[in-house]
């Protein structure tokens, strides 16, 4: 679901779009953001890592489509709170993942990592400075 997006083609559409209308959307993606943030609060960090790494790898890591790619950080962010102690103890490999949305060819896929990075970042400090 998090991959069915609106505007897929329509870049200036989605770049006019204020913030705050973008962070409030009810699209299929967003409900499915939020379900996914839910969902892994309930089932606890070892339990939400076993199911998601790959997913998240795959997701980032798939050079056919930006929509999954920018999915695939709109995941990692979405899991951040329930997942800090993995993400702090792999530290490294999780800065890296997201470091690699950060300079992607497509600005929806920046967006998205730029947003999972401020997640993270807000959900490791202090320890992350």
């Amino acid at each position: 679901m998090m991959t069915q997006i609106e505007d897929v083609d329509d870049l200036t559409a989605w770049a006019e779009k204020p913030e705050e209308e973008i962070l409030t959307r009810n699209d299929s993606a967003s409900i499915a953001a939020e379900a996914l943030e839910r969902i892994s609060e309930h089932l606890g960090e070892k339990t939400t890592m076993a199911c998601s790494g790959s997913l998240i790898q795959e997701a980032v890591s798939n050079t056919a489509s930006w929509v999954f790619r920018q999915a695939g950080y709109m995941y990692l962010g979405m899991i951040a709170e329930s997942c800090k102690k993995t993400f702090k103890k792999n530290l490294a490999e999780t800065m890296r993942t997201v470091a690699g949305g950060l300079v992607d060819e497509h600005p929806r896929v920046r967006y998205q990592a730029l947003m999972a990075l401020g997640l993270l970042l807000n959900v490791l400090s202090p320890q992350v400075q």
